[in-house]
């Protein structure tokens, strides 16, 4: 097995997925890339943004749970989710979401140029500045997250023993690791830990890695002889993956790259059309009625 590479995805629960819609597609610029439900709640939508090609590693997908309360943000959750941004577009990042009344704040988090701001659910974002140039301002791909640990020297443990990152260094805030030496993409744990949080809108469900494709087997095995308790292999239908709570209550997911978004629709029109695994398709009609519309246009 190969040591992660990369971030596969990212995992929120909203409160309403048409704020989500304005926010991330026509605000931040990312395309939508599937409308689906969730596979294990056929009754809620779980939306896919990403790049234009819709590659894994530029993945943010939301649900939107009827839940009674909104989230609270704590231990054993994700809190900032990071973006990477072409060198020299923060001047454009900025004055784009001061435009939206965004409010932002400039910090060097992740040893970079950062802007952090919230999306209208309270989720925080992060936008870091890298080496790379581009011919326009868009987002590139994720960058990176901070995972909020109730136990961060286990959590650090598990990335690194268990799953191949490198801690690259400390800092006052908490303990930076990256996906091999030359691998841009950073997670840190901080060394603070919070009360616990409670899912619900506004917070960030579970971070996924990518791993190869015919490795699941091999993960599984290796993370329950190291004494994690690892759910069976699912079929999410654009990729299959497992699912894990690690010592520190954060929930991770392995995930594969294949088949990928285009199992079920062609490049240029992903996410036009509402699509449901194939379990769920001889009540398409029933499930609509149930969900409400969105606005997609």
């Amino acid at each position: 097995m190969q040591p992660l590479n990369k971030i596969h995805h990212f995992s929120a629960t909203v409160a309403d997925l048409d704020q989500t819609l304005h926010f991330y597609r026509d605000i931040l610029g990312l395309r939508l890339v599937k409308q689906t439900v969730n596979f294990d709640d056929p009754d809620s939508y779980h939306l896919y943004f990403g790049n234009h090609e819709a590659e894994v590693g530029t993945i943010i997908t939301f649900f939107s749970w009827k839940y009674e309360t909104i989230g609270r943000v704590g231990s054993g959750q994700v809190g900032t989710m990071a973006f990477q941004i072409p060198l020299g577009s923060m001047r454009y990042w900025l004055s784009r979401l001061e435009d939206f009344s965004i409010t932002t704040q400039q910090t060097d988090l992740f040893g970079q140029p950062t802007i952090e701001f919230n999306d209208p659910d309270g989720l925080t974002i992060a936008f870091v500045e890298s080496q790379i140039t581009s011919e326009t301002p868009a987002i590139l791909s994720l960058y990176g997250g901070v995972l909020l640990s109730a136990n961060p020297q286990a959590t650090v443990q598990l990335l690194t023993e268990g799953l191949g990152m490198t801690l690259v260094r400390k800092s006052a805030f908490g303990y930076h690791l990256i996906f091999g030496e030359d691998n841009e993409q950073q997670l840190i744990v901080p060394k603070e830990t919070l009360a616990p949080g409670r899912f619900g809108p506004g917070t960030v469900h579970h971070i996924a890695f990518l791993v190869e494709d015919d490795s699941l087997p091999d993960w599984k095995t290796r993370l329950q002889e190291a004494k994690y308790v690892v759910t069976k292999i699912k079929d999410r239908k654009y990729f299959q993956s497992i699912y894990l709570q690690e010592h520190g209550n954060v929930w991770l997911e392995l995930a594969t790259g294949t088949p990928g978004f285009t199992v079920d629709e062609q490049l240029e029109t992903l996410g036009e059309e509402f699509m449901l695994p194939d379990k769920f398709l001889s009540q398409k009609s029933e499930i609509l009625k149930r969900l409400p519309k969105l606005n997609v246009l």
